[in-house]
């Protein structure tokens, strides 16, 4: 097997607690070229954490492992500094990136990075798992590039798989799963995808809608809204995920949203 350079493997785990304070204290741990940082919100808003892979992107033979739990009563924006790339694969194995995500009861979550660009002939794999509780908010959002289109490459991955699943107590009531091939769909847009779960969700639905029409908002099951779009630029989808996350929330402002680089 032939490769660039050798496997890198990263872990992170990052717990939120909520302090008499009135501010999250994070606990961590990680292992690898991987950190993070935490920006103290104001009071009122959520705390913000950029997670970073100090590696140039994820190359076939690595593997990273993302653990995020929100404990009870916090509230946090999970962002990154800038998109993941999927490097160009040198043998026939496949990258592995697992995020597991659980949010407590009477947490808030909102996870909106920036996009995932998959270059030529790059090899991955990236699952979600995401626990909530009954009574609690997640926001988890992303953007999917055709890769580098400037040089050419549009959808020119050799393999790549993203899926995400969601529990309610234990009770899986959601499940994605996208695949994509060695074709070379003609399609140079992005895709852009929003999902939402809150026991109040459907009362955001409305609001959803107008502020972002080119979006398809759709409640799938109690308490859950799934959001879809199609656009021609990343940042197109960071405003899209913008707009449609203020519909839901009500206290995140522009300094929040310039902070993680989604900024108008």
């Amino acid at each position: 097997m032939h490769t660039t350079r050798p496997p890198i493997q990263t872990a992170l785990s990052c717990e939120f607690w909520p302090a008499e304070s009135g501010r999250t204290r994070l606990v961590r741990e990680a292992r690898g070229p991987i950190h993070c940082v935490l920006h103290r919100g104001f009071v009122g808003r959520p705390d913000i954490l950029l997670v970073a892979k100090d590696t140039a992107g994820l190359l076939e033979v690595d593997t990273c492992s993302l653990r995020i739990v929100a404990r009870a009563g916090s509230n946090v924006l999970v962002s990154d500094p800038g998109p993941t790339k999927l490097l160009t694969a040198r043998s026939d194995a496949t990258a592995k990136q697992r995020m597991d995500v659980v949010v407590e009861e009477g947490a808030r979550l909102i996870y909106a990075p920036h996009a995932v660009v998959p270059l030529a002939g790059s090899r991955a794999s990236m699952e979600t798992q995401l626990d909530v509780a009954q009574n609690c908010r997640l926001a988890y959002a992303g953007v999917l590039s055709p890769g580098r289109t400037v040089s050419g490459e549009i959808w020119d991955q050799t393999f790549l798989r993203q899926s995400a699943r969601l529990a309610v107590m234990g009770e899986p009531i959601f499940h994605e799963s996208l695949g994509l091939g060695a074709s070379r769909p003609s399609d140079t847009r992005h895709l852009v995808s929003v999902l939402i779960y809150d026991p109040l969700a459907e009362q955001a639905v409305a609001a959803m809608r107008e502020v972002a029409p080119e979006a398809a908002v759709v409640q799938v099951a109690e308490g859950l809204v799934c959001a879809r779009a199609m656009v021609h630029q990343a940042d197109e989808g960071y405003g899209i995920i913008r707009r449609l996350l203020n519909a839901w929330a009500s206290d995140l402002p522009a300094s929040t949203w310039g902070r993680i680089g989604y900024a108008a």
